[in-house]
């Protein structure tokens, strides 16, 4: 069999000695043309380099009864973590107890029990359930990142979960690493903060003196008879704070919507306060500008329209 012909039987991934009994030489195998993600894994040209292709590359070599887990599971279900999965971040993977934990290249190995609703399948793959990948990422991630992580499972608009069910999970986790942070991340868990940067702002405010904020609050403007949602809501200072990622500059759409929100706010007598992330990495400093506005000049006429 010539490689040209060969390289068409192997529609996909295949192990190396599946890929000789189809007729692969070892020679051909080592040809640079196929991709070799992992030891003993062939892949043919042009094969996708995104994770959740590797994760299908990785199958024939995952132990029965095992499971894509930590980082790697939460990147597939969509689940933030301190930073963002590339192609060359090794795949995690989770033999269940009593099987050697997998190691080589491209993979890190991690070994514990198991239950049968510790696992599901997502597109295919057997990947840790949300509820045991957020308690792994208990060993992995700070404590402040874990509680974003849950906030992003309990988003109240498309909840993932509930804290009944992580506090269950959290109950049932068999490995000590990490049980701690677990704890005491439970009560700190909020459903009003979609993403990382919410998160972060909230912790901010909950650890200084200022009042009690509502957060992904809705307000009605009767000007026009919207409804608009705010990050942070100071009701009874008309004050709103909102975090502008970066695609509220890059976005152009989004740009001019957020011009367009604040005006209307301004015209019935709130005030939107704009944070980015170098605001976030001063807590203390953030925490003083924010009190000066709720306490200055004109709060008190605010209050009373």
């Amino acid at each position: 069999m010539t490689f040209r012909s060969s390289i068409s039987i192997m529609a996909g991934p295949k192990p190396a000695q599946s890929a000789v009994r189809a007729g692969f030489t070892p020679r051909q195998l080592r040809n640079p043309a196929l991709g070799a993600p992992f030891h003993g894994i062939r892949t043919p040209p042009g094969y996708p380099a995104d994770l959740y292709h590797r994760a299908v590359a990785y199958l024939s070599a995952l132990p029965i009864g095992g499971a894509f887990s930590h980082q790697t599971a939460a990147a597939l279900h969509g689940i933030p973590t301190p930073r963002s999965t590339s192609p060359d971040d090794p795949l995690h993977v989770m033999s269940p107890a009593g099987v050697r934990a997998r190691e080589g290249r491209g993979v890190v190995g991690h070994r514990d029990t198991l239950a049968p609703e510790d696992v599901v399948d997502l597109d295919g793959l057997p990947v840790t359930s949300v509820e045991r990948t957020w308690c792994d990422l208990a060993t992995v991630i700070p404590l402040r990142a874990l509680i974003a992580a849950g906030d992003a499972l309990l988003w109240f608009l498309e909840p993932r979960t509930s804290v009944d069910r992580l506090q269950a999970a959290v109950a049932e986790y068999p490995s000590r690493r990490g049980v701690v942070a677990l704890r005491a991340a439970i009560p700190r868990l909020h459903d009003r903060c979609q993403s990382p940067k919410e998160t972060e702002l909230r912790l901010i405010l909950e650890a200084s003196t200022l009042p009690k904020a509502e957060h992904n609050a809705e307000i009605v403007l009767h000007g026009s008879g919207r409804v608009v949602r705010g990050d942070v809501v100071f009701r009874d200072q008309r004050l709103v704070l909102e975090y502008e990622g970066d695609h509220h500059r890059t976005d152009r759409l989004q740009w001019r919507k957020d011009i367009a929100r604040t005006e209307e706010l301004a015209h019935e007598g709130w005030t939107v306060m704009r944070l980015t992330a170098d605001d976030l990495r001063r807590p203390s400093a953030l925490a003083e500008r924010i009190r000066a506005r709720l306490h200055g000049p004109g709060r008190g006429e605010a209050v009373r329209r």
